[in-house]
């Protein structure tokens, strides 16, 4: 910012200062602190509790009211920024607030509570035993620290199953049973469903449903065991083959053909290993063709001569691999029956070879080409090209005849020093002077010429009104304040291209200060190409009354204000030009929003990029806008400010000069989305409310979200925090 600018704001903010003792008549005189008084002066918390500390700092008229809470003992407990008092172990600690090096203080004494149990749990909810057999319980009781930790057995059925006083359990009969575990302290219980098992019952024998299964290769079918009797206790059984490259079975008795012969599949009981077999005989079936493919797919010839295709048919043991060769154009080309491909004249045809067996097929797109046509000249567009210093032209060029087989040239310039010239024919004015560019066909050598005048480019011109400057960039250039001081006035239109001594410029930009306090401006419509608005640019145009945007416009310059101090703004914006168009202005609602590339880890977003000084009432930002920009909110009238979930970022100073006393309705519900607003500004809360009584600022959230934002860096230092119903 420069030194005029500084000395202007003093010279405006002492201007302002002198209005106001003006129309308020004599300041209020403001006084030191006296004394300070903690409410209540004695309290008593039982450890883990709470209590909140009112202090009272004498006479309301102290210049400095602000508070510093302390503990003497913070191991006791603890007391944060608003009062609060947090108990941690029983003792005794002094809380002290402080002001202005006065001070009041309250005795705060902690309790223990005792230590009752909260559950009981058992290390396991199920337990199956057999007829006699015994097992343990282990019961858990917590906390660790419980003072009573006896309990008591049960079960609800003793002539299933019993449980002794150390948890141990005895299957007394077959049946299901509940034994309960109950603290004496709290009567919390725990329960372990106990199910009794007969004795075992063995397997006697397993037969299979087939002895005898004939399959033909990659067939399959399903056994059937039946284990005897039918009540054993363990009917588990196994299935094996004894040739799996000729059948395999898996666990359900799935039998599967894989080559002809003859394999026995076996069945095994696990209890008893009592077994039954299956003779499986194979069969052999026939290898058909699945598909054929050629060595390629496309093939380019010149008329007269021949290549030929290799057909490969799969799978390499089908039993008929014969395949035929057809083409569809035999007078473009040909193809006999060992795939060998003739070029008959210029044109393009499909060679198909097909199977016998199944008719598969594959294709090979044959293009054929005329025989070589010579280069007879060439002509360079155009013949005479003028350039700035950095300028650039494309030049082009037509061969002779047109269908000249051999279209490949050389570009080269004669004067590097002044011109060069790429591969493609783009040629750069590189100093001022005359080069000529050659143009050299590959076919016989013909060459062209294009005479190319260089001029070295002023750095400040004027044309149509408007001021310009050569700006970094091949014929770019930028407008910008009148050298003479003069304002700009009335209705301007700044258009995408100008001519100056010769040359064609882009205006690629409104540089800085351009329309600095043009107090006749009126309106401003912004040509195709513009695509950037600088610092202070429309800064102090009273009268301005509209900008017309372009479809190409991207961005402007967020660290300084571009258009503050102009009440009567309204901004207009030209829809983009294609979908695939990424960065580009719109309005709702009255404000100027941006889609852009704004961060790394959001893509495409939505910025809110300006509201205009006039807004007043309340303002809610288009949902799903993902960042609010620098200055965004500058010399607002607003009461109120909605700012949707959707947000994600806040630049610094997006509230600057702004109305008070001002509402903010926050709408983040968890913490991980609050502390994210800090994280693209590391400056202090200060920087965010530039010019701003932020006392008077106050801030509603969700229900339940107050604490989340009361521990937050920056809008805990506002007026103060509401829940909204």
């Amino acid at each position: 910012m420069s030194v005029f600018t500084h000395t202007r704001r003093a010279l405006l903010t002492a201007a302002a200062a002198i209005l106001l003792i003006t129309s308020c008549g004599k300041r209020e005189e403001t006084a030191g602190v006296s004394s300070v008084a903690v409410t209540p002066s004695r309290i008593e918390i039982i450890e883990g509790g709470s209590a909140v500390l009112s202090a009272s700092v004498s006479p309301e008229a102290a210049s400095d009211r602000a508070v510093a809470w302390s503990s003497s003992d913070r191991s006791v407990a603890t007391v944060d920024k608003a009062g609060t008092v947090h108990g941690l172990r029983p003792g005794t600690a002094t809380v002290t607030a402080t002001a202005e090096g006065k001070s009041g203080t309250c005795a705060v004494t902690v309790k223990a509570k005792a230590v009752n149990v909260t559950e009981v749990t058992l290390d396991r909810a199920e337990l199956t035993l057999t007829e006699g057999e015994t097992e343990t319980l282990t019961a858990t009781v917590k906390p660790d620290n419980a003072d009573n930790r006896k309990v008591a057995w049960s079960s609800d059925k003793t002539d299933v199953a019993t449980v002794d006083g150390a948890g141990k359990v005895t299957a007394v009969k077959a049946g299901e049973a509940v034994v309960t575990v109950t603290t004496e302290d709290g009567g919390k219980t725990a329960s372990c469903k106990v199910t009794v098992k007969a004795k075992a019952v063995n397997v006697t024998e397993v037969t299979l449903d087939k002895t005898e299964l004939t399959l033909t290769e990659g067939e399959t079918e399903t056994l059937t065991a039946t284990v005897r009797p039918d009540n054993a206790d363990n009917r588990k059984v196994t299935w094996s083959s004894d040739k799996t490259d000729v059948a395999t079975v898996d666990g359900d008795g799935r039998v599967t053909a894989v080559k002809a012969g003859v394999a026995t599949v076996t069945v095994t009981t696990e209890d008893g290993g009592k077994t039954a077999s299956c003779k499986v005989t194979v069969k052999a079936k026939a290898v058909n063709v699945t598909e054929v493919t050629l060595d390629r797919t496309e093939l380019t010839l010149t008329e007269g001569e021949t290549g030929t295709l290799t057909a490969t048919v799969k799978p390499d043991n089908a039993d008929n691999r014969k395949v035929t060769w057809i083409s569809d154009k035999t007078d473009v080309a040909t193809v006999d029956g060992a795939g060998k491909v003739t070029a008959v004249k210029a044109g393009e045809a499909v060679v198909t070879v097909t199977t016998e067996d199944g008719g598969k097929t594959a294709t090979c797109k044959v293009t054929v080409k005329a025989k070589a046509v010579p280069v007879t000249g060439v002509e360079v567009n155009p013949w005479a090209v003028t350039l700035s210093v950095r300028g650039t032209s494309k030049l082009s060029y037509t061969i002779r005849p047109a269908d000249a087989t051999n279209q490949n040239v050389k570009w080269e310039s004669e004067s590097p020093s002044v011109a060069t010239v790429d591969s493609e024919g783009n040629v750069q004015g590189v100093a001022a002077g005359t080069a000529k560019i050659c143009v050299t066909t590959e076919d016989g050598g013909f060459k062209s010429y294009c005479t190319v005048t260089v001029k070295k480019a002023e750095s400040k011109f004027e044309v149509g009104g408007l001021w310009y400057e050569y700006f970094y960039g091949p014929n770019l250039a930028r407008v910008i304040p009148d050298p003479d001081g003069s304002k700009y006035g009335g209705n301007i239109s700044i258009p995408g291209q100008i001519e100056y001594g010769g040359i064609t410029y882009s205006v690629h930009q409104i540089g800085s200060h351009a329309f600095y306090e043009c107090a006749d401006l009126k309106s401003v419509t912004l040509g195709e190409g513009i695509k950037y608005i600088g610092a202070w640019a429309f800064y102090n145009c009273p009268n301005l009354e509209r900008i017309t945007f372009s479809s190409t416009m991207e961005s402007f310059n967020t660290d300084n204000p571009v258009f503050e101090l102009c009440p009567k703004l309204e901004i207009v914006t030209t829809p983009k030009t294609s979908e695939s168009q990424l960065n580009y202005f719109y309005t709702h609602g009255g404000a100027l929003y941006r889609h852009c590339y704004y961060s790394s880890d959001t893509g495409e977003t939505e910025v809110l990029s300006w509201l205009p000084e006039k807004t007043t009432g309340v303002f809610a930002i288009k949902d799903g806008v993902e960042a609010i920009d620098e200055h965004s909110l500058t010399f607002t009238g607003i009461d109120k400010i909605i700012i949707p979930e959707s947000v994600k970022y806040i630049r610094a100073r997006f509230f600057n000069d702004s109305k008070t006393p001002l509402e903010i309705e926050l709408n983040w519900r968890t913490k991980e989305d609050i502390d994210r607003i800090s994280t693209i500004e590391s400056d202090p809360s200060r920087f965010f409310f530039v010019h701003t009584d932020r006392s008077a600022v106050k801030v509603t959230v969700p229900k339940g979200t107050k604490s989340l934002y009361e521990s937050h860096w920056l809008w805990s230092h506002l007026g103060g925090i509401e829940e909204r119903p």
